[in-house]
């Protein structure tokens, strides 16, 4: 906001970018967003904004006070956010409009509800009774989206026994810090591929910004697209669109067929799905022959805060893509692991009480080994949701620094850190078939995800999660920061590789064959 000093507005802020006792689930890390996704406003836009702003507070209903008092302090406990317990504390000190100041005018926040696993019915009727329109139940586990008021939110939890927990549908962003230029490109991943490593028959989800499905270097193999993006105008504070394509790509959407990128100027975060995808299984990649389930989970937000043009994921959102993967996995697709180089907030232990962890869960019990980007904040100690959920494989960047293999400055590393790989200037495709030079753990993350497919696909009746294990045993470098030490990924000891694959290997993406041009963005990590 323009104003941070006034109070009730910070918090109202906060709500979206929320931070727990222990583990801060705050997305909007300035380190994390990518060259360009967010522009600064011109005078004439910024004066359209604020008449925006003004108009949509002008229509809104005064909070019930009411409502709020008479909430329970078990009602309270419920509350698994302190930012909305801080606000929720504050609405009910106020007795008094005339003597306390103005009353903040309702506005619609984005939660999300645990409830009890035999009260869906009666939890939907009340929701029905208070006018909320906007929920949305999950599948596989006891949780529901609503888009509501204050006041419809305060009604939905008081003296309600059916509801658990309520907290904010939080907000990840693609994990991204600079692109830089590439100082040696040495695939000795190449020698896994002779030696009959490389992904078929394997596959892997790529839940991130979508992709461009008939971009050559993914050779036909992208055989499932899905796309999830939630509109909401939370005005003054947020605003975001559907970001969603059809076949097309012109009709935005709230869910498609298509992965298709929302946006595709080439140095903007939309190109960040292609690039994490080349990675992991782009003909140059990892996996050159795994298949690939693109699932586009982001928004566009054209107002967050005083920034405009930002691609966003709702917790909301990836929940529905983990339920579509689950549907897919139990009808028999070999999807041995999935990748989200996405995340924000920080966290120093495990997040067990992340809304995503019982479908992170499903998925590891049916094979499928999640794998997540640590984030790009230079923490030591922390890392970002959801890397942190238990059942999470959390990867780290590295870089070799005088042939020492070092842990990058911008990865976070902690206890939660699971595995460590190569995520300093990597090359890989973008949009419109072009390549680019990109470091983060974004990039390292779908190193290990190629890896697993490498490994699953050679011998089909190994999941993940078997993959998960090999790799941990059979990697014999490592780097140490802030006390923990950690493997990295490498394939020097993989059955049938010869012994010069000791050597690190660094880049991937081949553009020998492609008459496109290889971009060098400055700026930040992805």
């Amino acid at each position: 906001m323009n104003n941070k000093k006034r109070v009730f507005f910070a918090w109202i802020i906060t709500l979206f970018i929320a931070a727990m006792t222990f583990c801060s689930a705050s997305a909007n890390n300035s380190e994390n967003i990518f060259l360009n996704v967010s522009r600064p406003l011109t005078s004439e836009q910024s004066t359209a904004l604020e008449a925006l702003k003004i108009a949509q507070s002008s229509q809104l209903s005064p909070i019930d006070i009411n409502a709020f008092q008479n909430l329970s302090e078990n009602d309270l406990e419920k509350i698994n956010d302190k930012n909305l317990l801080d606000f929720v504390q504050t609405i009910r000190q106020q007795t008094d409009a005339s003597q306390k100041g103005p009353i903040l005018p309702v506005k619609e926040f984005k939660v999300l509800f645990k409830y009890e696993s035999d009260s869906k019915e009666s939890v939907q009727a009340l929701a029905a009774s208070l006018g909320i329109g906007d929920i949305y139940f999950y599948k596989y586990t006891n949780v529901f989206s609503v888009i509501a008021d204050a006041n419809q939110l305060v009604k939905l939890l008081q003296n309600n026994q059916n509801i658990i927990r309520i907290e904010t549908d939080k907000l990840s962003t693609p994990e991204a810090i600079t692109l830089g230029s590439a100082t040696e490109a040495i695939t000795h991943v190449s020698m896994m591929h002779q030696a009959g490593y490389e992904g078929a028959d394997a596959y892997i989800a790529i839940l991130d910004t979508g992709l461009d499905a008939s971009n050559p270097e993914f050779g036909g193999r992208v055989t499932h697209e899905h796309c999830w993006s939630s509109p909401a105008n939370l005005l003054p504070d947020l605003l975001s669109v559907a970001s969603c394509t059809d076949s097309t790509r012109t009709i935005q959407l709230t869910e498609s067929e298509s992965a298709y990128p929302y946006w595709g100027g080439l140095s903007s975060s939309w190109s960040h799905g292609s690039h994490v995808a080349g990675i992991a299984a782009g003909n140059g990649g990892i996996a050159p022959k795994a298949n690939i389930i693109a699932l586009q989970v982001f928004s566009n937000f054209t107002v967050y805060g005083s920034q405009t043009n930002l691609a966003l994921s709702w917790d909301s959102d990836q929940m529905k893509a983990l339920e579509y993967l689950i549907d897919l996995r139990e009808s028999g697709l070999n999807i041995v692991a999935f990748n989200m180089s996405l995340g924000g907030g920080s966290c120093s232990g495990y997040c067990e009480n992340d809304p995503r962890k019982p479908l992170f869960d499903r998925l590891v019990e049916l094979g499928t080994i999640p794998v997540i980007a640590a984030g790009n904040n230079h923490y030591n100690g922390f890392i970002n949701y959801p890397a942190c959920i238990p059942s999470a494989y959390s990867i780290g960047a590295v870089n070799y620094v005088n042939n020492k293999p070092e842990i990058v400055s911008f990865s976070n590393h902690a206890l939660a850190v699971d595995l460590l790989a190569p995520g300093v200037n990597i090359l890989s495709t973008i949009l419109n078939g072009s390549y680019a030079y990109a470091s983060g753990t974004s990039m390292a993350t779908p190193m290990v995800t190629g890896a697993i497919a490498l490994v699953a696909g050679k011998v089909p009746e190994t999941t993940g999660v078997n993959v998960e294990s090999f790799l941990q045993k059979v990697s014999t470098l490592s780097a140490t920061r802030d006390r923990y030490t950690r493997k990295i990924l490498d394939f020097s000891k993989v059955p049938k590789i010869i012994e010069a694959l000791k050597e690190p290997w660094w880049i991937v993406g081949d553009t020998s064959q492609s008459n496109q041009p290889v971009y060098n963005f400055e700026g930040s990590v992805w």
